[in-house]
């Protein structure tokens, strides 16, 4: 009887360390992706702004000045959260756009600095696709992906906001002194996007937006909430935000760390075309 406790109690411990030290791996930050090679060039103005809802209108002089610059591409990286099963874990991001066009991210959740999991979403000629590879490796697309990943790109347009009135397929609706409605294309049809900003420095305070989630037939809020500001370029941005549905709490934070604007993104985003000079 004895021997038979004593074994238990050899289990019991091991169990113990083996969780711990599975749980201090994911404790550990991912490392960072490399910058990009390719760097900013001088970026050329867009004309002044014109019939936009006043907190529209207020975020881009704060962001952008009054002379638009004009942005066709970016690169973005960073770090980031994600819960995973409940388990929140490191991960490392980067990200490429034609703005407001195209996009593909590149994600990879790490245990130890080591990747474990690696996944990309990709959106392109109004088709999105997300896919996985590590333990249970799946993909994903079809017309609930195409819409939730439409969205996607243009809430991450904030990283590049001068799309948001360069673009001449998208519209501005007021709603109060304080939100804007974005309506932006998706293949044939309309979607949109409601924008909240901060009353005493304009910035994005929050962006929502109906989407589907994993496998239901309907539309789930999902929220984007903007948490610190830092400037890029001469374009001030959102470098904290994080992704929630609207009735959980978040289920990611991003932490943009480097950003490039108007390089090539060909290499990632197949059919896109080299930023001329």
């Amino acid at each position: 009887m004895h021997s038979v406790t004593n074994f238990i109690l050899w289990v019991v411990v091991i169990l113990v360390v083996l969780l711990a030290v599975g749980w201090l791996g994911f404790s550990m930050p991912a490392g960072s992706y490399p910058p990009h090679s390719e760097h900013t060039g001088q970026l050329h103005s867009l004309s002044h702004l014109t019939n936009l809802p006043e907190p529209v209108y207020k975020l881009f002089v704060q962001a952008l000045g009054k002379d638009v610059p004009e942005i066709q591409s970016a690169v973005v990286w960073g770090k980031a959260k994600v819960k995973i099963s409940g388990l929140w874990m490191p991960a490392r991001f980067k990200s490429y756009y034609v703005a407001g066009q195209e996009f593909s991210r590149f994600m990879e959740v790490t245990w130890y600095g080591l990747s474990v999991l690696k996944m990309h979403e990709s959106y392109a000629a109004g088709l999105g696709r997300v896919s996985t590879e590590g333990l249970f490796g799946e993909s994903e697309d079809g017309m609930r992906v195409d819409q939730s990943l439409n969205i996607a790109m243009w809430a991450d347009a904030m990283l590049m906001p001068s799309i948001y009135v360069s673009d001449a397929r998208i519209t501005w609706k007021a709603v109060d002194r304080q939100s804007a409605r974005l309506v932006v294309p998706l293949i044939a049809r309309k979607d949109s996007l409601a924008f909240r900003f901060n009353s005493e420095n304009a910035m994005i305070v929050a962006i929502s937006a109906e989407c589907y989630r994993d496998q239901q037939e309907w539309k789930t809020p999902i929220l984007v909430t903007c948490e610190r500001w830092r400037t890029f370029h001469g374009i001030k941005i959102p470098s904290r935000f994080s992704v929630a549905w609207q009735d959980e709490d978040p289920w990611a934070y991003y932490s943009v760390e480097g950003v490039e604007y108007n390089v090539n993104v060909s290499e990632n985003i197949p059919g896109a075309f080299p930023i001329p000079d």
